[in-house]
């Protein structure tokens, strides 16, 4: 991937389309996953959130690893 060029990846499972969309600041390696149900640690075996927790989110979770920091996926 070319450094600060926008990258629509296209993310999901067999039911949900979640693409997410990346700006890498420089040229690096990474990997993007998604399942629903949003947790409260993030993790796919976490405390899922109570139904007025899911009130203004989205009820699911993109992981992203190998990112640089400071990086916002959007």
């Amino acid at each position: 991937m070319a450094a600060a060029t926008a990258y629509t990846i296209p993310t999901g499972n067999g039911t949900y389309y979640l693409p997410v969309t990346l700006t890498p600041p420089n040229t690096s390696s990474f990997t993007v996953g998604v399942f629903t149900g949003i947790t409260q640690n993030g993790l796919p075996n976490g405390t899922a959130f109570t139904a007025p927790m899911k009130q203004g989110v989205v009820d699911a979770v993109w992981t992203l690893t190998g990112i640089p920091v400071p990086w916002a996926p959007t």
